[in-house]
């Protein structure tokens, strides 16, 4: 899952930066994808520590 939303929101914030969405689109893309790579670390550290 974290995978796939991942993806989705890298696609997301290309499509946002490409096309002329007001600026907090981008960010908010940004801040999703940075969300779940923490989510993915947190996982990954409390299952392996």
């Amino acid at each position: 899952m974290h995978k796939t939303l991942l993806a989705g929101t890298q696609i997301y914030h290309v499509i946002v930066y490409l096309s002329p969405l007001p600026q907090p689109n981008t960010a908010l893309a940004f801040f999703v994808g940075y969300g779940v790579t923490f989510s993915m670390t947190y996982r990954l550290h409390r299952f392996y520590l």
